[in-house]
């Protein structure tokens, strides 16, 4: 047991000591009032200093400090050891003011600098605004004047330095600490000089968390975009823009009674906030000079496969000879191999396959070709190597993939080459999509028997009967319109409604208010994104009475819908306020959407 322990404390040691060490500073809000304060931290990882030296806080004052505290985690084995010393600090001067380096010496006489860290000072705060800031907890409580450090966009590239056709990886997070109502894109980022595919995101994807300056802030992917530079140089990528709603919470004054003084009492607002990302500068390469002749553009990693048919054929009778090029990169910029055959054959353009996966963060799929070729004289021919050549970014140079050589014996009688140097051969081809088909010359078709009084021709003196009623039939479904279309959305969207709110009306008799509150939001959500045609991205309350407004819908039938929405959300705020009322919001919903069924 002592030597198991031994050897474990041996790889402990041996892992700590393998980890990189870091010294780093860092804030939980780069602007501040006067008279706001906020935490400085100086981490110091995998490492153990023996001295810590503070910087001089020109500019600052401590209210509290330092607190140390130490962590040590370990993730795949990997151990990571950390120190951290915390400060509360209040400025005392307005501008722009720069904390120095702290210093720490570390067990083998070495010295580490943390880097510095900006402060942007503001004029301070009213007596009711910082009221506001320290009332305000939680996602909900979050003050207005803290939303910009509260909720951001950022673009994320996995490269910024690459060559003429790799691929950079775009990634859109929006940073999250607030109570988030609904988020709609304004504008797309453009990509100027790029050749651009959307990567699908994971629709099951779990939520994400990240620290931030020692806030925890929910990381949302909204987007993700692989792009490849189509020239050297320079180029940017513009910002995504966004609109959001955010609740907000505060104070809401004097308290008015024994209950607002022991509760508080909130005033909650939906704030609209204009979102815009970074952007970024992507500086790239031209491809080297010094590249083969076989090589047509393709960069990424690929491998080439081909396979021919057969190794025996005859003269005049097509045989395929298959090439496909696999792997990563921008697959659909991928162009044909060549491919040579002896002069005595025929070879025609390709049927082409295709698939780019839109799943993986590196794009990768495949492209493949199928040629037909009609040899035209009897012999053994060897059919030369196909070469591809590609740009590998990760190895800096051209790759050459090629395939082996093909040795095929045809028979048969020599085939009409004179016809075929005119464009026809010995029995003429119909080029038909992809596809060769042969015109014969001689039918081998045997004479039909007489068709009167047969059954064909009972059949086909029946077939305008039969029409009749298939168009019939065709018709009447049409009328049921197709369900993908938007028109049975709409048509459907009182049934999806009602049947909703009978799942409402069960949690209104089981005496379940937030459940059923819930469901009411829920149906008046699904029935308005299917009947106004809205996408349940771009849905909120805003856009539902702008459609309304534009579709006549009258002033009191809007009303009743902004007082069943105010009373659903009332009740997540203050369900006493909302108690006995399930009844008859319930009632409402219903004449609700039987009015609007009338008047949209």
């Amino acid at each position: 047991m002592a030597r198991i322990v031994t050897v474990f404390i041996f790889l402990f040691c041996c892992l700590v000591s393998q980890a990189q060490t870091s010294f780093t500073a860092s804030t939980n809000r780069q602007k501040v009032a006067l008279n706001q304060t906020f935490q400085l931290s100086f981490k110091l990882e995998n490492a153990k200093a023996k001295k810590f030296t503070p910087p001089s806080f020109e500019g600052f004052k401590v209210v509290n400090g330092p607190h140390r505290s130490q962590s040590t985690q370990m993730v795949n084995f990997d151990v990571t050891t950390s120190v951290t010393w915390t400060y509360v600090l209040q400025p005392t001067r307005e501008g722009k003011i720069t904390i120095g380096s702290a210093e720490a010496i570390l067990g083998n006489k070495k010295v580490v600098k943390a880097n510095r860290v900006l402060i942007e000072v503001g004029p301070p705060l009213s007596d009711k605004q910082q009221s506001n800031q320290q009332n305000s907890g939680g996602n909900d409580g979050i003050s207005e004047a803290t939303l910009e450090e509260s909720l951001f966009l950022k673009q994320i590239i996995d490269k910024r330095d690459v060559y003429v056709g790799e691929q950079v990886t775009i990634t859109y997070n929006l940073y999250n600490r607030v109570s988030l109502v609904n988020i709609s894109p304004t504008k797309n980022p453009s990509y100027t000089g790029f050749w651009s595919q959307e990567i699908e995101l994971d629709q099951n994807r779990q939520r994400k968390y990240e620290v931030i300056g020692n806030q925890r802030f929910e990381v949302i992917t909204l987007k993700k975009d692989a792009v490849f530079p189509q020239k050297g140089g320079e180029l940017t990528l513009t910002p995504l823009e966004l609109d959001a709603i955010v609740r907000t919470q505060s104070r809401g004054g004097q308290p008015r009674s024994l209950f607002d003084e022991m509760f508080g009492s909130y005033r909650v607002r939906d704030v609209p906030v204009k979102l815009e990302s970074n952007s970024s500068l992507i500086r790239v390469k031209e491809l080297p000079g010094s590249a083969p002749k076989t090589f047509n553009g393709a960069v990424g990693k690929y491998k080439l496969e081909t396979k021919l048919e057969t190794t025996q054929a005859e003269t005049d009778n097509p045989i395929t000879l298959s090439v496909k090029v696999s792997g990563q990169g921008n697959i659909k910029m991928v162009d044909k191999p060549i491919v040579n055959v002896p002069g005595n054959f025929d070879v025609f353009d390709p049927k082409v396959k295709e698939y780019v996966s839109k799943k993986s963060s590196k794009v990768n799929g495949y492209k493949s070709y199928d040629y037909l070729v009609i040899p035209r004289s009897p012999g053994e021919y060897k059919l030369s190597s196909i070469k591809f050549t590609y740009f590998d970014p990760e190895l800096e140079r051209y790759v050459s993939e090629e395939s082996g050589e093909y040795i095929l014996n045809v028979e048969g009688e020599p085939g009409d080459n004179e016809g075929a140097a005119g464009g026809l051969s010995k029995e003429e081809v119909e080029l038909l999509g992809s596809d060769i088909r042969y015109i014969k010359t001689k039918s081998k078709l045997k004479a039909s028997s007489n068709l009167f009084a047969s059954i064909p021709y009972f059949a086909l003196c029946g077939s305008p009967f039969l029409l009749f009623i298939a168009l019939f039939v065709i018709k009447r479904s049409q009328d049921n319109i197709d369900e993908t279309s938007l028109d049975y959305r709409s048509k459907k969207a009182i049934k999806v409604a009602r049947s909703k709110l009978r799942k409402a009306n069960g949690y209104l008799k089981k005496n379940e208010p937030d459940a059923f509150y819930n469901e009411v939001q829920r149906s008046l959500w699904g029935y308005f994104s299917d009947k106004l045609n809205i996408d349940t991205v771009m849905l909120s309350r805003e856009n539902i009475l702008s459609n309304l407004n534009e579709k006549n819908v009258s002033s009191e039938t809007i009303t009743d819908l902004e007082m069943i929405l105010d009373t659903c959300e009332m009740h997540l705020y203050a369900p006493s306020a909302t108690s006995g009322k399930q009844g008859e919001i319930y009632q409402s919903t219903l004449k609700l959407i039987t009015k609007l069924e009338k008047e949209i």
